[in-house]
């Protein structure tokens, strides 16, 4: 029972520890800008939108982009959990997945990104992120 209990505990930590790891390098690499090393839906569209800043030079993925209709969504998620935690309202968007969307100039509030200029981009950005 014990040697039971205590392979338990172990596999336990390496669990806990594995969480740690991934977590830690998806904030180290997508940080920088860095594909995501995590294996989580959020951390797959992270990547796509990495993909799209890379392609566009912007983050302002239209809400129906027919590349890939589902990214234009997730950003809009991403938009809709920020207001939640402008409200102060419970939302999925944690801290960290606040910050690695902002390093990379992710804009918070926009109109329609299709008639939105780079200038207002610039000026949206640069509000957002020296607060």
């Amino acid at each position: 029972m014990e040697s039971s209990n205590s392979n338990n505990n172990s596999n336990n930590n390496n669990n806990n520890n594995s969480n740690n790891n991934n977590n830690e390098a998806i904030a180290t690499t997508s940080s920088q800008g860095i594909r995501s090393t995590g294996h989580t839906k959020w951390d797959a569209m992270y990547n796509h939108l990495l993909d799209y800043r890379k392609k566009h030079n912007n983050c302002l993925v239209p809400n129906r982009y027919k590349d890939m209709p589902q990214l234009g969504s997730w950003v809009s998620t991403q938009r809709r959990h920020y207001k939640m935690l402008q409200e102060g309202k419970d939302s999925p968007l944690t801290p960290q997945r606040l910050q690695l969307l902002t390093k990379i100039g992710f804009v918070w509030a926009t109109r329609d990104p299709r008639h939105v200029s780079s200038l207002q981009c610039t000026v949206l950005y640069v509000v957002f992120t020296s607060s």
